[in-house]
């Protein structure tokens, strides 16, 4: 059975900000690795000059739902993941992480 975990940001420090951190203790491992795709995504949505609603037409989700995922309100699922991957070439692994 898969862990039931609530939104990634409810896992931020005291004073901190999602994606930058910093994250508490009780955070889940997945937690650094969801703030920093996101901040990959972010940073290539700015660099396309693209917007949340755009990034959902290309990928085929909500806008609502992406911009849900993009603030840590919800975990991106594997569907989003590799549909954001597809269009924006974005790796939820970085090889920088390996």
């Amino acid at each position: 059975m898969a862990r039931q975990y609530s939104p990634p940001a409810t896992y931020l420090a005291e004073g901190g900000t999602w994606p930058d951190g910093p994250f508490g203790p009780d955070a889940p491992v997945l937690t650094e690795a969801a703030a920093q795709y996101t901040a990959a995504v972010r940073a290539e949505l700015e660099r396309r000059g693209w917007s949340i609603a755009r990034l959902a037409r290309e990928t085929g989700m909500t806008a609502p739902w992406a911009s849900r995922m993009l603030r840590g309100l919800a975990w991106a699922d594997l569907d989003a993941v590799v549909r954001i991957e597809r269009v924006l070439q974005v790796s939820f692994f970085p090889e920088d992480n390996a």
